[in-house]
């Protein structure tokens, strides 16, 4: 096996393994990202609520402003938010038309909707991380989302945010062509390699036959 190929069969391992790498790297930072993202929305109904406390404003003035402010960061494009009751009716949704209606939610892939996840996750942790797969709309294939909910007490709200797996291997996607650019720089080495070496050796025969003639004219 030449060098090329020794390379090429290099970069072909460690590029399968890099991309694995990198995918597993790249839904770790989603998973973080969405939990920051959660904790930022989290405090504006926490402070909205603090204002209920002390009277300056009342319950429904307090959830409106929170429920403004979150979108406020929706419309920054810091990150998509969703609020509603923990009995499921929608108060806050991308879709207006949503809003007032029972949330239908997603499934997990054990056929438990998200809100009885929820539900159990609340119990045990904070914040609760939960996989399911959801229709963008009626008419829509169904696509893995990952979903986090945080709870607001003496509300009754779940206050939550996620994204979607698709959006991810479309990026991931652009990422792994890298590798494959790579591999055909290196396969495509032995061709230039080969047409130097040709020219070098038609030049040096030349030069051979050109010194063998200068020896028989000068003896």
């Amino acid at each position: 096996m030449d060098l090329s190929a020794k390379l090429l069969a290099l970069v072909a391992v460690a590029g399968g393994m890099s991309l694995h790498i990198l995918y597993d790297a790249m839904i770790d930072s989603c998973r973080e990202e969405t939990i920051d993202l959660l904790m930022e929305g989290e405090q504006l109904p926490y402070s909205c609520r603090a204002l209920q406390t002390i009277g300056v404003l009342t319950q429904d003035q307090a959830q409106q402003q929170a429920k403004a402010a979150l979108s406020a960061l929706d419309a920054d494009m810091r990150g998509y938010y969703w609020v509603a009751t923990s009995d499921g009716i929608n108060f806050m949704r991308s879709s207006v038309r949503f809003i007032g209606t029972r949330a239908k939610g997603g499934r997990t892939t054990d056929g438990l909707t998200d809100r009885e996840v929820y539900r159990a996750g609340m119990a045990r942790a904070h914040v609760v991380l939960v996989d399911v797969v959801i229709m963008r709309s009626p008419d829509a294939d169904v696509e893995p989302k990952l979903q986090d909910a945080v709870a607001i007490p003496g509300w009754a709200w779940w206050v939550g945010t996620g994204f979607l797996y698709d959006d991810m291997n479309a990026a991931f996607s652009q990422l792994a062509l890298l590798p494959g650019a790579i591999a055909l720089a290196i396969a495509a080495t032995p061709v230039a390699s080969r047409g130097t070496n040709e020219r070098r050796c038609s030049a040096d025969s030349r030069a051979r036959r050109t010194g063998c003639r200068n020896c028989f004219i000068t003896g």
